[in-house]
């Protein structure tokens, strides 16, 4: 398996990527989606609330 991940979108309080998983089926040789998929990462403080993304730049 082979998993290709892209930035799909950078906001103030979160960040989306999309997710590819690439394989060879059992009769096949050819290197072939096999899922996708799309992941959102919200940042929140202790409380729940939603909070500014923590760069490493600050």
């Amino acid at each position: 398996m082979r998993f290709v991940i892209t930035l799909n979108y950078l906001g103030r309080t979160s960040v989306q990527y999309n997710v590819r998983t690439f394989g060879t089926r059992e009769n096949g040789n050819v290197d072939e989606v096999l899922f996708e998929t799309r992941i959102t990462f919200v940042a929140v403080d202790k409380e729940g609330n939603k909070t500014p993304i923590k760069t490493p730049s600050g």
